[in-house]
């Protein structure tokens, strides 16, 4: 098994070990997590620092339930969420650690969509603002055009590979797309590429044939 040697921002690790990371970012941290122990380290010793650091605090003065409580009028029930049904993995699923497997459920039943020749996306139903969490797989041996981001881009390799001028990306690695980070991607020879993406805004093609398709197709 491969050791990730692209790893998360330290942003990042820092907002999920504080709990203040959306859930479309937490999704993908836990199971980057899950692959990657330098990283599950890394938010152990965050997590053990905000817990040394609570513990250093003063306490804070007694609450007076009694006046608590005289505001409350019959406060709304706390909806409850549905656990999300667990499967046996098969096929792609065995690439996926949770929490994504649970996410995914059954892979080949997504709502699969062709965006251009050689890459298809699924959504999983969570969104970073107006910008869904998506699975893509891509066609071995692919080239994508050149490209920027809206936003900042995580993208997690879970199967495959490609190479995008930075480096080599694998199984358990995260490519960080910034808005000045101009690049390409080039999908390995082999197996097909399946790599979960959190984006804080669409991608934009800077080369003509990009922009032409882009006017057809939202990333």
């Amino acid at each position: 098994m491969t050791t990730p040697v692209h790893h998360l921002p330290a942003d990042a690790l820092a907002g999920y070990a504080s709990g203040e990371a959306c859930e479309a970012e937490a999704l993908l941290i836990a199971t980057h997590l899950a692959l990657c122990p330098a990283c599950r380290g890394a938010v152990a010793k965050l997590e053990d620092l905000g817990a040394a650091t609570l513990l250093s605090l003063e306490p804070a003065p007694p609450l007076d339930l009694d006046a608590m409580l005289a505001r409350l009028d019959d406060p709304e029930p706390v909806p409850t969420v549905a656990p999300r049904p667990r499967v046996a993995p098969t096929g792609a699923l065995r690439a996926f650690p949770e929490p994504l497997r649970s996410y995914v459920g059954d892979f080949d039943g997504l709502p699969w969509k062709t965006k251009i020749p050689g890459v298809r996306s699924a959504e999983l139903g969570v969104a970073l603002g107006e910008v869904p969490v998506r699975l893509n797989v891509l066609r071995p041996g692919l080239r994508l055009p050149r490209h920027t981001h809206a936003g900042r881009e995580l993208t997690l390799v879970l199967q495959g590979g490609f190479e995008n001028g930075h480096g080599h990306y694998g199984r358990g690695d995260i490519e960080v797309g910034l808005p000045d980070d101009v690049h390409a991607m080039v999908i390995d020879a082999g197996d097909p590429c399946i790599a979960l993406s959190v984006n804080e805004g669409a991608l934009e093609p800077v080369d003509l044939l990009g922009r032409l398709v882009s006017k057809f197709v939202r990333f």
